[in-house]
């Protein structure tokens, strides 16, 4: 069942994360990041905790990089 506090659309999870919609598709295309369920043509859902990982996992990558080139 598709609940409404764990699923969003393109617009809330660019403010969510502070980035464009057409970066948010952009990223869709990457390896990982998590695939939309599209309900309609005109209505597409990601999972929040999806997303919430992956954006999570990126930060912790970079960061680590960064620890490793100091």
């Amino acid at each position: 069942m598709l609940t409404p506090a764990r699923w969003a659309r393109a617009q809330q999870i660019a403010q969510e994360y502070s980035i464009g919609r057409s970066t948010l598709w952009a990223y869709k295309k990457q390896p990982g990041f998590p695939q939309p369920v599209k309900l309609s043509p005109r209505c597409t859902l990601w999972n929040r905790e999806e997303v919430a990982a992956w954006f999570e996992a990126q930060r912790t990558t970079s960061t680590n990089s960064e620890v490793a080139a100091a």
